[in-house]
């Protein structure tokens, strides 16, 4: 029983690797958009491009009800999920063979890379805060108030519910590179929305704006350093 057991799971290997190696991210993507488009039955694709990471990029097009729609608008699809309205950086940056090149041409950080100290710091920091930023929003069903709970220190707090002291979302808030405190502001300093916050360094000179060390790098600019993989 046993040798015959032995090619059988050989030749379930074996037929599971021949399905993999005949899957299309291509078509894959296609039907990722056609999931989200309004008008699938009248949908046509042109230009679809795999890159990085098997990112699916190309240009879609939908027949309006009553007329003729938009023309042709560009998507990515990444992770299965596709994002039908991707802004300028988006195609810029997930859509090139060399993302970290783009990344420093459209936002000027750079160089992306792990001999960039830095860099590698300010991702691993944002990373880090965004997450027991997440962490204490599902305890909370909120972000802390920058006005109530003076911001991040909130999160060296014990975690809601705990006993104990040192279970807190972070044992110390991180600064950045030149001893900065990261930037945090909540929906109530800013539009009244709730459920979002702004989190990011001004980089070395301490200015909005800049390139190199002194571009501003935020939490939504996590995404793209994240695809290049190199940090």
């Amino acid at each position: 029983m046993e040798p015959e057991l032995t090619v059988r799971n050989l030749l379930f290997v074996l037929a599971a690797s021949l399905l993999a190696a005949c899957a299309d991210p291509v078509e894959d993507a296609k039907d990722a958009v056609k999931a989200r488009a309004t008008n699938p039955r009248g949908i046509e694709y042109r230009n679809s491009q795999v890159f990085r990471q098997d990112v699916v990029c190309g240009e879609y097009r939908v027949d309006e009800r009553w007329g003729e729609g938009p023309g042709f608008q560009p998507f990515i699809v990444r992770d299965k999920v596709a994002y039908l309205n991707p802004s300028e950086i988006d195609v810029a940056i997930f859509c090139s063979d060399d993302p970290a090149s783009a990344i420093k041409s459209k936002l000027g950080i750079g160089p992306v890379s792990k001999q960039n100290a830095n860099l590698v710091k300010i991702y691993a920091d944002l990373s880090s805060l965004a997450a027991a930023l997440e962490a204490y929003r599902a305890d909370y069903n909120d972000y802390p108030s920058v006005i109530t709970s003076k911001g991040l220190q909130a999160l060296t707090k014990p975690r809601r519910g705990s006993p104990d002291p040192e279970n807190t979302y972070l044992a110390e808030i991180p600064v950045d590179p030149w001893g900065e405190d990261y930037i945090y502001r909540t929906p109530r300093m800013l539009h009244g929305e709730k459920g979002w916050y702004e989190l990011f360094t001004l980089g070395k000179d301490g200015k909005e704006g800049g390139t190199g060390e002194d571009a501003d790098i935020g939490r939504q600019h996590l995404e793209y350093l994240e695809h290049v993989g190199d940090l």
